[in-house]
């Protein structure tokens, strides 16, 4: 919409300009030429300053949003405005000193000195205009102009995504849009037309003008209506595709947080097989070390017979200890010649141990407390059951 705004201000410098051109060699009776000419100058220039504005508007805040530093362009063209403008007064002080000649000379006194302090006022704002143009470019102001254009930014974004969510809430952006589209596409034809029904450059201004009109009409709906930007797309673009990975493979990317549990319930998945296709997922998580470390602890309690594992768990010692207490503790607590069976909970195999003794002398056992289960098991087996 600002653009549309900066092109409408655009077309009525050029109309102003153009009228200034046909001022200019225009002849009024009784009046001195220089004078049109110097009245038609001031008209084209002050067209010609409207213009940079427009320009300078639609290359800067025409770019909210989608440039870093929108403000620089349109400040940048005020050195253009200021020039023009001073052109334009200087120009003006001309035709004011020059008419007082001809049938006016009497007037040549007053206006000869009214037109010097005009043009005075007119060479005093064209040295502004470099100056200006300086200072503007000047490291300060540069950095000024990116600070505030960091703020700007946002903010603008903010204030279309609240107005297109009210719009859409109350369910009257999309009627007001199509309303507005209607009266700009209507002013818009209106335009063309009148452009194409004249053959003078300042009709044809006049018909662009109309059609710039409608077009930033028909842009305005924009505001009520559409989908919403996202402030912070280019912060989740960063983060989302952390939880890309899927243990699956050709996952969608999800969120960073449940992208991390996703891959810890992989990880903890693939343990419990040896060369399974989950495990090898899990390694690449992003807590691979830790759930490794994990899932190795819980691997050597698989093994039955011997307590032996292949895994190079942190914790072999411990789980290895744990496991040949266990093998041991059913073992002694075996009844009645059993000799197959499952290991069961350390502690009770150790009580059955206790109570019940060994069943063979010949056991080979690896219990690290074999000594103390011998000589408990000894004490208690030489005591015959009451009948």
């Amino acid at each position: 919409m600002v653009t549309n705004a900066s092109n409408l201000i655009t077309a009525v410098g050029t109309t102003v300009a153009d009228t200034g051109s046909k001022v200019t060699g225009t002849s009024v009776p009784g009046v001195d030429s220089g004078t049109t000419a110097g009245l038609g100058n001031a008209i084209s220039d002050l067209g010609n300053a409207v213009k940079a504005l427009g320009s300078g508007s639609a290359a800067g805040l025409g770019n909210l949003g989608s440039t870093a530093n929108p403000l620089d362009p349109t400040l940048a063209s005020t050195s253009g405005v200021v020039s023009n403008t001073a052109a334009a007064v200087t120009s003006l002080g001309g035709a004011v000193t020059s008419l007082g000649s001809g049938q006016l000379a009497p007037l040549a006194p007053l206006t000869s000195t009214v037109g010097t302090v005009v043009g005075g006022v007119g060479t005093g704002l064209n040295a502004v205009g470099p100056g200006l143009n300086q200072v503007v470019a000047s490291a300060p102001v540069q950095q000024l102009e990116s600070q505030l254009s960091s703020a700007i930014n946002p903010i603008t974004l903010a204030v279309s995504n609240t107005t297109r969510t009210v719009g859409t809430a109350t369910g009257l952006g999309a009627p007001l849009n199509t309303l507005l589209s209607s009266i700009g596409h209507g002013l818009d034809s209106a335009g063309v037309s009148i452009a194409g029904a004249t053959g003078d450059q300042v009709g044809k201004d006049v018909g662009t003008i109309v059609s710039q009109l409608g077009k930033t009409v028909t842009s305005t709906g924009g505001l009520l209506t559409g989908a919403t930007t996202n402030p912070l797309a280019p912060l989740t673009g960063i983060l989302g595709p952390v939880g890309g990975s899927s243990s699956g493979g050709g996952g969608v990317a999800i969120p960073p947080l449940t992208g991390l549990i996703g891959n810890l319930g992989a990880l903890g998945g693939g343990t419990g097989a040896g060369t399974g296709a989950g495990s090898a997922a899990g390694v690449t998580g992003l807590l691979a070390p830790v759930t490794a470390l994990l899932g190795n602890v819980r691997s050597p309690g698989t093994g039955g017979t011997g307590g032996t594992s292949t895994a190079s768990s942190p914790l072999a010692p411990v789980t290895n200890l744990v496991g040949s207490l266990t093998s041991a503790a059913g073992a002694v607590g075996a009844v009645g010649g059993s000799q197959g069976g499952t290991a069961v909970n350390p502690v009770t195999g150790l009580i059955t141990g206790l109570k019940g003794g060994s069943s063979s002398n010949s056991s080979t056992s690896t219990n690290p407390l074999a000594p103390v289960t011998n000589l408990v098991g000894g004490l208690l087996g030489g005591v015959a059951p009451a009948k």
